[in-house]
Protein backbone atom coordinates (compact mmCIF):
# COMPACT_ATOMS: atom_id res chain seq x y z
CA UNK A 1 0.00 0.00 0.00
CA UNK A 2 1.34 3.55 -0.81
CA UNK A 3 1.94 6.44 1.57
CA UNK A 4 -1.09 8.15 0.41
CA UNK A 5 -3.29 4.75 1.02
CA UNK A 6 -1.95 4.26 4.12
CA UNK A 7 -2.58 8.38 5.19
CA UNK A 8 -6.15 7.99 4.24
CA UNK A 9 -6.59 4.84 5.87
CA UNK A 10 -5.27 5.92 9.03
CA UNK A 11 -7.44 8.83 9.43
CA UNK A 12 -10.10 6.64 8.61
CA UNK A 13 -9.27 3.65 10.94
CA UNK A 14 -8.53 5.92 13.90
CA UNK A 15 -11.79 7.99 13.60
CA UNK A 16 -14.29 5.15 12.87
CA UNK A 17 -12.41 3.51 16.04
CA UNK A 18 -13.45 6.08 18.56
CA UNK A 19 -17.29 5.99 16.43
CA UNK A 20 -17.11 2.24 17.22
CA UNK A 21 -16.55 2.69 20.68
CA UNK A 22 -19.24 5.40 21.51
CA UNK A 23 -21.31 3.62 19.93
CA UNK A 24 -20.90 0.44 21.34
CA UNK A 25 -21.14 1.69 24.83
CA UNK A 26 -24.54 2.98 23.96
CA UNK A 27 -26.07 -0.54 22.90
CA UNK A 28 -23.93 -1.69 25.90
CA UNK A 29 -25.32 0.64 28.93
CA UNK A 30 -29.32 -0.88 28.78
CA UNK A 31 -27.97 -4.49 29.10
CA UNK A 32 -25.26 -3.41 31.65
CA UNK A 33 -28.49 -2.39 33.92
CA UNK A 34 -30.09 -5.86 33.57
CA UNK A 35 -26.92 -7.79 34.12
CA UNK A 36 -26.15 -5.49 37.35
CA UNK A 37 -29.71 -7.12 38.84
CA UNK A 38 -28.78 -10.50 37.72
CA UNK A 39 -25.37 -10.56 39.54
CA UNK A 40 -26.58 -8.65 42.61
CA UNK A 41 -29.54 -10.67 43.13
CA UNK A 42 -27.41 -14.13 42.30
CA UNK A 43 -24.12 -14.24 43.53
CA UNK A 44 -21.50 -15.88 41.32
CA UNK A 45 -17.35 -16.50 40.65
CA UNK A 46 -15.98 -13.61 39.08
CA UNK A 47 -15.06 -15.33 35.44
CA UNK A 48 -18.58 -16.05 35.56
CA UNK A 49 -19.34 -12.41 35.87
CA UNK A 50 -16.52 -10.82 33.53
CA UNK A 51 -17.68 -13.94 30.94
CA UNK A 52 -21.43 -12.67 31.09
CA UNK A 53 -20.44 -9.03 30.78
CA UNK A 54 -18.04 -9.95 27.95
CA UNK A 55 -21.13 -11.86 25.94
CA UNK A 56 -22.96 -8.99 25.77
CA UNK A 57 -20.81 -7.39 23.48
CA UNK A 58 -20.66 -9.14 20.59
CA UNK A 59 -24.35 -8.88 19.35
CA UNK A 60 -23.69 -5.14 19.38
CA UNK A 61 -21.38 -5.06 17.29
CA UNK A 62 -22.98 -6.78 14.12
CA UNK A 63 -24.80 -3.36 14.57
CA UNK A 64 -22.01 -0.54 15.51
CA UNK A 65 -19.17 -2.05 13.16
CA UNK A 66 -21.24 -0.80 10.10
CA UNK A 67 -22.06 2.79 11.94
CA UNK A 68 -18.53 2.82 13.00
CA UNK A 69 -17.76 2.63 9.08
CA UNK A 70 -19.50 5.14 7.99
CA UNK A 71 -18.21 7.44 11.08
CA UNK A 72 -14.53 6.88 9.98
CA UNK A 73 -15.34 7.73 6.58
CA UNK A 74 -17.34 10.98 7.20
CA UNK A 75 -15.00 12.54 9.98
CA UNK A 76 -11.89 11.55 8.31
CA UNK A 77 -12.47 12.69 4.71
CA UNK A 78 -14.20 15.88 6.26
CA UNK A 79 -11.12 16.35 7.77
CA UNK A 80 -9.04 16.15 4.84
CA UNK A 81 -11.90 17.96 2.82
CA UNK A 82 -11.27 21.13 5.60
CA UNK A 83 -7.95 20.96 5.60
CA UNK A 84 -7.92 21.69 1.95
CA UNK A 85 -6.14 18.41 1.60
CA UNK A 86 -8.58 16.97 -0.55
CA UNK A 87 -8.19 20.44 -3.35
CA UNK A 88 -4.14 19.65 -2.90
CA UNK A 89 -5.00 15.94 -3.95
CA UNK A 90 -7.22 17.01 -6.92
CA UNK A 91 -3.91 19.75 -7.78
CA UNK A 92 -1.62 16.82 -7.78
CA UNK A 93 -3.72 14.59 -10.35
CA UNK A 94 -5.32 12.11 -8.32
CA UNK A 95 -8.79 11.91 -8.80
CA UNK A 96 -11.89 10.79 -6.22
CA UNK A 97 -12.06 7.54 -7.79
CA UNK A 98 -8.13 6.86 -5.84
CA UNK A 99 -9.38 7.50 -2.39
CA UNK A 100 -11.92 4.29 -3.12
CA UNK A 101 -8.78 2.12 -3.29
CA UNK A 102 -7.86 2.44 0.70
CA UNK A 103 -11.49 2.97 2.07
CA UNK A 104 -12.69 -0.09 0.21
CA UNK A 105 -9.88 -1.80 1.38
CA UNK A 106 -10.94 -0.88 5.28
CA UNK A 107 -15.12 -1.60 4.17
CA UNK A 108 -14.20 -4.83 3.29
CA UNK A 109 -11.91 -5.74 6.00
CA UNK A 110 -14.60 -4.37 8.07
CA UNK A 111 -16.93 -6.47 6.03
CA UNK A 112 -15.08 -9.42 6.62
CA UNK A 113 -14.68 -8.94 10.65
CA UNK A 114 -19.13 -8.27 10.61
CA UNK A 115 -19.45 -11.53 9.16
CA UNK A 116 -17.48 -13.62 11.41
CA UNK A 117 -19.13 -11.77 14.03
CA UNK A 118 -22.68 -12.33 12.97
CA UNK A 119 -22.15 -16.05 12.28
CA UNK A 120 -20.08 -17.32 14.32
CA UNK A 121 -19.14 -14.98 17.33
CA UNK A 122 -22.64 -13.79 18.10
CA UNK A 123 -24.78 -16.94 18.66
CA UNK A 124 -21.74 -18.20 20.60
CA UNK A 125 -21.97 -15.46 22.85
CA UNK A 126 -25.26 -15.46 23.01
CA UNK A 127 -25.67 -19.31 23.82
CA UNK A 128 -22.86 -18.90 26.59
CA UNK A 129 -24.51 -15.98 28.23
CA UNK A 130 -27.81 -17.85 28.10
CA UNK A 131 -25.87 -20.62 30.22
CA UNK A 132 -24.41 -18.23 32.54
CA UNK A 133 -27.79 -16.67 33.43
CA UNK A 134 -29.28 -19.88 34.14
CA UNK A 135 -26.23 -21.37 35.86
CA UNK A 136 -26.39 -18.15 38.17
CA UNK A 137 -30.15 -18.50 39.04
CA UNK A 138 -29.32 -22.33 39.54
CA UNK A 139 -27.17 -21.73 42.24
CA UNK A 140 -29.38 -19.42 44.18
CA UNK A 141 -32.95 -21.07 43.75
CA UNK A 142 -32.81 -22.05 47.42
CA UNK A 143 -32.73 -18.23 48.42
CA UNK A 144 -36.16 -18.01 46.64
CA UNK A 145 -37.96 -20.51 48.87
CA UNK A 146 -40.24 -18.48 51.56
CA UNK A 147 -41.23 -20.14 54.69
CA UNK A 148 -45.02 -21.21 55.53
CA UNK A 149 -45.72 -20.60 51.78
CA UNK A 150 -46.70 -24.09 49.54
CA UNK A 151 -44.00 -23.23 46.96
CA UNK A 152 -44.97 -24.95 43.26
CA UNK A 153 -42.35 -23.83 40.92
CA UNK A 154 -40.09 -27.12 41.23
CA UNK A 155 -41.25 -30.05 38.74
CA UNK A 156 -42.78 -32.89 40.26
CA UNK A 157 -42.53 -31.26 43.79
CA UNK A 158 -44.41 -29.19 46.34
CA UNK A 159 -42.32 -27.92 48.90
CA UNK A 160 -43.76 -26.53 52.41
CA UNK A 161 -40.77 -25.10 54.79
CA UNK A 162 -41.75 -23.79 58.60
CA UNK A 163 -38.82 -21.92 58.84
CA UNK A 164 -35.98 -21.26 56.68
CA UNK A 165 -32.65 -19.71 58.56
CA UNK A 166 -30.79 -16.60 56.97
CA UNK A 167 -27.73 -18.41 55.10
CA UNK A 168 -30.87 -20.11 53.45
CA UNK A 169 -29.04 -23.43 53.13
CA UNK A 170 -30.94 -25.06 56.35
CA UNK A 171 -34.34 -25.60 56.37
CA UNK A 172 -36.59 -26.68 59.71
CA UNK A 173 -39.81 -28.68 59.15
CA UNK A 174 -39.86 -29.72 55.58
CA UNK A 175 -42.96 -31.07 54.11
CA UNK A 176 -42.18 -32.49 50.56
CA UNK A 177 -45.04 -34.20 47.99
CA UNK A 178 -44.09 -35.35 45.06
CA UNK A 179 -45.75 -37.13 42.22
CA UNK A 180 -45.40 -40.25 40.52
CA UNK A 181 -41.85 -41.53 40.10
CA UNK A 182 -40.37 -38.46 41.51
CA UNK A 183 -38.35 -40.53 44.22
CA UNK A 184 -38.21 -43.68 42.32
CA UNK A 185 -34.54 -45.70 43.36
CA UNK A 186 -34.38 -43.50 46.74
CA UNK A 187 -35.39 -45.81 49.37
CA UNK A 188 -33.99 -49.73 49.45
CA UNK A 189 -37.73 -51.20 49.86
CA UNK A 190 -38.49 -52.95 46.84
CA UNK A 191 -42.17 -51.10 46.16
CA UNK A 192 -42.76 -49.88 42.81
CA UNK A 193 -42.08 -46.19 43.53
CA UNK A 194 -42.39 -45.62 39.79
CA UNK A 195 -46.16 -45.11 39.79
CA UNK A 196 -46.25 -44.21 43.84
CA UNK A 197 -47.01 -40.53 44.86
CA UNK A 198 -45.29 -39.82 48.05
CA UNK A 199 -45.03 -36.97 50.98
CA UNK A 200 -42.51 -36.84 53.11
CA UNK A 201 -41.75 -35.04 56.19
CA UNK A 202 -38.68 -34.23 58.00
CA UNK A 203 -37.31 -31.82 61.01
CA UNK A 204 -34.65 -30.66 59.35
CA UNK A 205 -32.67 -30.21 56.16
CA UNK A 206 -29.54 -29.00 54.90
CA UNK A 207 -29.40 -27.99 51.23
CA UNK A 208 -26.49 -28.36 48.84
CA UNK A 209 -26.47 -26.58 45.53
CA UNK A 210 -25.74 -28.32 42.46
CA UNK A 211 -25.71 -26.13 39.65
CA UNK A 212 -23.91 -27.89 36.88
CA UNK A 213 -26.65 -30.37 37.37
CA UNK A 214 -29.08 -28.10 37.50
CA UNK A 215 -30.66 -29.07 40.98
CA UNK A 216 -30.54 -28.98 44.88
CA UNK A 217 -29.69 -32.34 46.77
CA UNK A 218 -31.84 -31.98 50.06
CA UNK A 219 -30.08 -33.98 52.71
CA UNK A 220 -32.92 -34.51 55.32
CA UNK A 221 -32.81 -35.48 58.76
CA UNK A 222 -35.23 -37.27 60.95
CA UNK A 223 -38.51 -38.02 59.21
CA UNK A 224 -40.76 -40.65 57.57
CA UNK A 225 -42.20 -40.89 53.29
CA UNK A 226 -45.62 -42.20 52.77
CA UNK A 227 -46.32 -43.65 49.53
CA UNK A 228 -49.46 -44.23 48.27
CA UNK A 229 -50.57 -45.92 44.26
CA UNK A 230 -54.02 -45.13 42.97
CA UNK A 231 -54.10 -47.82 40.91
CA UNK A 232 -53.55 -50.31 44.12
CA UNK A 233 -55.42 -48.62 46.94
CA UNK A 234 -54.82 -51.39 48.97
CA UNK A 235 -51.45 -51.03 49.60
CA UNK A 236 -50.22 -48.00 51.59
CA UNK A 237 -46.12 -47.69 52.11
CA UNK A 238 -44.20 -45.86 54.90
CA UNK A 239 -40.72 -45.38 55.22
CA UNK A 240 -38.86 -44.00 58.53
CA UNK A 241 -35.34 -42.58 57.93
CA UNK A 242 -32.77 -40.91 60.39
CA UNK A 243 -31.38 -39.19 57.36
CA UNK A 244 -32.04 -39.46 53.68
CA UNK A 245 -30.91 -37.36 50.50
CA UNK A 246 -33.34 -35.82 47.78
CA UNK A 247 -32.34 -34.61 44.89
CA UNK A 248 -34.93 -31.54 43.44
CA UNK A 249 -35.03 -30.55 40.06
CA UNK A 250 -35.02 -26.78 39.80
CA UNK A 251 -34.19 -26.59 35.96
CA UNK A 252 -38.18 -25.22 35.84
CA UNK A 253 -38.14 -22.98 38.42
CA UNK A 254 -35.12 -21.55 37.43
CA UNK A 255 -35.84 -21.10 34.23
CA UNK A 256 -36.01 -17.05 32.83
CA UNK A 257 -39.38 -15.68 32.00
CA UNK A 258 -38.72 -16.28 28.57
CA UNK A 259 -39.02 -18.81 26.48
CA UNK A 260 -36.24 -21.92 27.33
CA UNK A 261 -36.41 -22.66 23.67
CA UNK A 262 -33.18 -20.13 22.11
CA UNK A 263 -34.12 -17.55 19.86
CA UNK A 264 -32.60 -17.63 16.47
CA UNK A 265 -30.22 -14.95 16.83
CA UNK A 266 -28.22 -17.80 18.87
CA UNK A 267 -29.08 -20.36 16.37
CA UNK A 268 -26.05 -21.58 14.14
CA UNK A 269 -26.57 -20.68 10.71
CA UNK A 270 -26.74 -23.95 9.24
CA UNK A 271 -30.09 -24.81 11.84
CA UNK A 272 -31.42 -21.09 10.28
CA UNK A 273 -31.27 -22.46 6.73
CA UNK A 274 -32.47 -26.43 7.84
CA UNK A 275 -35.37 -25.02 9.45
CA UNK A 276 -38.58 -26.08 8.26
CA UNK A 277 -41.14 -26.03 11.48
CA UNK A 278 -43.54 -23.32 12.72
CA UNK A 279 -40.61 -20.77 12.81
CA UNK A 280 -38.77 -21.00 9.07
CA UNK A 281 -40.00 -17.51 8.57
CA UNK A 282 -37.96 -15.77 11.57
CA UNK A 283 -35.04 -18.06 10.88
CA UNK A 284 -34.83 -16.76 7.10
CA UNK A 285 -35.17 -13.49 8.51
CA UNK A 286 -32.46 -14.02 10.90
CA UNK A 287 -30.09 -15.25 8.12
CA UNK A 288 -30.73 -12.61 6.09
CA UNK A 289 -29.92 -10.25 8.95
CA UNK A 290 -26.98 -12.08 9.53
CA UNK A 291 -25.86 -11.54 5.52
CA UNK A 292 -27.38 -7.75 5.41
CA UNK A 293 -24.68 -6.53 8.54
CA UNK A 294 -21.75 -6.99 6.84
CA UNK A 295 -22.56 -6.01 3.72
CA UNK A 296 -24.04 -2.50 5.03
CA UNK A 297 -20.64 -1.77 5.75
CA UNK A 298 -19.37 -1.67 2.17
CA UNK A 299 -22.81 0.28 1.37
CA UNK A 300 -21.90 2.98 3.85
CA UNK A 301 -18.22 3.13 2.64
CA UNK A 302 -19.21 4.09 -0.61
CA UNK A 303 -22.06 6.78 0.57
CA UNK A 304 -19.69 8.37 2.65
CA UNK A 305 -17.00 9.07 0.18
CA UNK A 306 -18.92 11.64 -1.48
CA UNK A 307 -20.62 12.99 1.64
CA UNK A 308 -17.09 13.44 3.00
CA UNK A 309 -14.77 14.84 0.18
CA UNK A 310 -17.69 17.95 -0.37
CA UNK A 311 -15.96 21.20 -0.45
CA UNK A 312 -16.33 23.31 3.30
CA UNK A 313 -15.46 27.14 3.43
CA UNK A 314 -15.60 28.61 6.63
CA UNK A 315 -13.22 31.01 8.73
CA UNK A 316 -11.81 34.30 7.51
CA UNK A 317 -11.48 33.36 3.77
CA UNK A 318 -14.76 32.28 3.46
CA UNK A 319 -16.03 35.38 4.80
CA UNK A 320 -13.82 37.20 2.43
CA UNK A 321 -15.29 35.17 -0.46
CA UNK A 322 -18.85 35.89 0.67
CA UNK A 323 -18.20 39.89 0.53
CA UNK A 324 -16.53 40.00 -2.74
CA UNK A 325 -19.28 38.15 -3.74
CA UNK A 326 -21.56 40.04 -2.21
CA UNK A 327 -19.46 42.90 -3.53
CA UNK A 328 -19.73 41.97 -6.85
CA UNK A 329 -23.12 40.80 -7.85
CA UNK A 330 -24.38 44.48 -5.73
CA UNK A 331 -26.01 42.42 -3.19
CA UNK A 332 -24.07 44.40 -0.60
CA UNK A 333 -25.35 47.26 0.95
CA UNK A 334 -22.00 48.95 1.53
CA UNK A 335 -22.16 48.82 -2.40
CA UNK A 336 -24.92 51.12 -2.69
CA UNK A 337 -23.30 53.50 -0.26
CA UNK A 338 -20.25 53.47 -2.46
CA UNK A 339 -22.05 54.35 -5.58
CA UNK A 340 -24.64 56.77 -4.24
CA UNK A 341 -21.47 58.76 -2.81
CA UNK A 342 -19.51 59.09 -6.25
CA UNK A 343 -23.11 60.33 -8.04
Amino acid sequence: MRLLDRYIAREVVSHGILGLAVFTFVFFVPQLVRLMDLVVRHSGSIWSVTLLFLCTIPPGLAFTLPIGVLVGVLIGLGRLSADSEIVALHASGISLRRLLLPIGFVAVVTTGATLLNTFWLSPLALRTAAGLEQQLISSQASFAVQPRVFDERFPKFILYVEDVEAAATHWRGVFLASSAGATAGLFPDPGNHFQQSSVTTAEDAQIVANPSQRRIDLHLGTGSTHEYDQHTPDQYNVTTFGETDIPVDISGAALPSKNATLSAAALPARMLLTDKGSSWLSSRIEFQRRVAFPAACIVFALLGVPMGVRPRRGGRAGGARRLRHQFVTGKDPRQSFVVNHFK
